[in-house]
């Protein structure tokens, strides 16, 4: 029978938010029996902060590293590197697990396979209010396009492989994440399952406009796949019709 203990280490990556570092760890706290190994990657904390993390969270036994800022992918890939188990999820500050059994159901559905993913709760707490998003009928094609993606809390990958990829891409200040299931993606597809695995917390960087969006997705999809029909005149022509279908929507 697979564990969390012994098959999922989650990584959780935080830069001076006590309170949302400690927001994410209390949802861990529900692994009563079955706890996941945890990485705690900080930047920015006081020792007595740090303190207060061992003390508060004893019961989760984090191993905890200090590092300096250098962006949120350079913190994901120092805990990637850090990773002994087979699978990894990526929790980071402010963002909270939904439950263990979600969680246990999707490490069940991947079994031996590299990556999969369920659905993800965008909370706005400006607002006060919150999403469901699901991308349950993966399509590569739209995720190449940027039309769908892949939302990182709520997906679980082959560490070994994240690594064998290169990790985060860092020239990708905010698309890191994607071009990485992309990767995951090209290789093989991914196992989805409708539970509700992370709550994800909106604002920051994170919010960009159309042209910067795709012209990322651009990058990422002619790294990893080519061009469209293997043709830069295509090519061009397919990203300007992304282009006036985001900003069109955007209105």
């Amino acid at each position: 029978m697979r564990t969390l203990n012994s098959e999922l280490t989650i990584v959780t990556c935080s830069k001076n938010d006590i309170s949302g570092l400690k927001r994410t760890l209390k949802s861990l706290i529900n692994f009563r029996s079955d706890l996941p190994k945890i990485i705690l990657v900080l930047s920015d904390y006081s020792q007595t902060e740090i303190n207060s993390i061992n003390s508060e969270f004893v019961n989760l036994n984090p191993d905890i590293y200090q590092i300096d800022s250098n962006g949120i992918y350079s913190a994901q890939n120092f805990g990637l590197h850090k990773v002994k188990t087979r699978l990894m999820l990526i929790l980071n500050g402010g963002d909270s697990l939904v439950s263990p059994i979600s969680l246990e159901n999707l490490i069940n559905r991947i079994g031996n396979r590299d990556w999969g993913y369920g659905a993800c709760r965008f909370v706005d707490p400006d607002l006060g209010s919150s999403k469901v998003y699901k991308h349950l009928n993966y399509s590569r094609l739209l995720h190449r396009l940027g039309l769908k993606f892949v939302p990182h809390p709520s997906v679980i990958v082959d560490a070994a492989k994240a690594r064998k990829f290169g990790g985060f891409d860092l020239k990708y200040k905010i698309a890191a994440d994607q071009k990485m299931m992309l990767q995951f993606a090209n290789s093989s597809a991914p196992v989805t399952i409708p539970d509700t695995i992370a709550n994800f917390e909106l604002g920051g960087a994170s919010s960009r406009k159309s042209s910067e969006i795709v012209s990322d997705f651009k990058n990422i999809s002619n790294e990893i796949f080519g061009y469209f029909f293997n043709s830069k005149t295509v090519d061009k022509i397919v990203w300007w019709v992304v282009l006036s279908i985001r900003q069109s929507l955007a209105r």
